[in-house]
Formats: structure tokens, C-alpha cells, sequence
């Protein structure tokens, strides 16, 4: 087993360190629900193909990586946001029009 690493605090003047711990394996209990976890997983795949060419799961996926890209950036601390504007951008985009 690996030792934690210790690194520095990310913002300035915080008396925290941040700890990393090495990524371990799933313990007893998820392990034993494996079988579970494999089932929904199936039965996603299942509805994905269902609804392939939906218009309705498109959207959900490009809304779902709208939503991931937002949260990394905050959670990287390149902005912040109101809820309501993330939930703009979320659900309209990142598209500004112009005029040239």
C-alpha cells in the first residue's frame, strides 16, 4: 500500500493541506454488489439503443457534458458561477452570437 502524498493547500493562505490517497480497489460490501451495478448497467445499454436517434437522449447527453465541463472548471477554480447561470448554460450552451 502506498504512503499518502501530501500536497500543498490549492488556496492561498488556507491552513488545510489537501491529502491524496492512492486509488484502491472497491471494498467487501461493492464488490458484493457487483452483479447489481451490472444489471443497471445493462439495462442502460438496453434503453440507450432504444432510444438511439431520439432526439430526446441526444440532448440529455449534450446537457450532461454541458453540465461536466462546467463543474470541472469551477471545481479547478477558473470561475464561479450563480446557479442560475450555470443553469443557462446548461441548458442553452456556450453559443453567443455576434455581429460582424
Amino acid at each position: 500500500m502506498h504512503a499518502p502524498v501530501v500536497l500543498p493547500a490549492a488556496s492561498p493562505g488556507s491552513i488545510a493541506a489537501m491529502v491524496y490517497k492512492h486509488i484502491t480497489d472497491l471494498d467487501d460490501e461493492l464488490r458484493s454488489r457487483s452483479s447489481e451495478f451490472a444489471s443497471l448497467a445493462a439495462a442502460w445499454r438496453a434503453r440507450q439503443a432504444e432510444l438511439k436517434g431520439y432526439d430526446k437522449l441526444q440532448t440529455l447527453h449534450e446537457r450532461m457534458r454541458r453540465r461536466w465541463a462546467i463543474d470541472t472548471g469551477m471545481i479547478e477554480g477558473l470561475y464561479t458561477l450563480t446557479r442560475g447561470t450555470t443553469e443557462l448554460l446548461i441548458d442553452r450552451g456556450f453559443h453567443i452570437d455576434l455581429p460582424l
